[in-house]
């Protein structure tokens, strides 16, 4: 019998939660407009919620982190909802996808992830429709960071 890792992953994802008092709601729902099938994912840290898929592939957990890095993040979630609209929405991004890759179980870089790449570029080619390139440069500790991972994500 074999014994999937995803199970450990998907602890990880519920002890996160437990520890920081966020409800977690699973949705398998696909989303086919972005360009590649993906399953939707979102969060709110007002309400201190996530909605992520089952966690039965890496790519699954890794947006499950993601989620969870909007609301602990300090740049993950800041300001009023924006969707591919602008700067702050690649900050929150890159934010979101720095925590993830920091808590992480899985041995990846995120110049070497694909799927995030995807994601992340769903935001950037958006945003750089309407003239913003980079994530807005606020003076705040992990900026650099920030940037770095948009960096990692983009190759800009």
């Amino acid at each position: 019998m074999i014994v999937h890792y995803y199970t450990q992953y998907d602890a990880h994802i519920k002890n996160l939660a437990k520890r920081h008092r966020i409800r977690i709601q699973t949705r398998n729902k696909l989303l086919t407009s972005i360009g590649r099938d993906m399953l939707h994912a979102e969060s709110n840290k007002w309400h201190r919620y996530i909605v992520i898929p089952d966690i039965n592939t890496e790519e699954n957990y890794l947006t499950a982190l993601h989620e969870i890095g909007h609301i602990l993040h300090p740049l993950g979630t800041y300001g009023d909802f924006r969707f591919f609209t602008d700067d702050t929405s690649l900050t929150e991004e890159a934010a979101a996808w720095s925590w993830a890759f920091t808590k992480s179980k899985i041995d990846v870089k995120p110049e070497e992830c694909d799927f995030a790449k995807f994601c992340y570029g769903t935001y950037y080619k958006n945003a750089a429709k309407m003239g913003y390139v980079k994530p807005y440069h606020y003076t705040h500790p992990t900026m650099r960071e920030v940037n770095n991972m948009h960096q990692l994500l983009t190759n800009n």
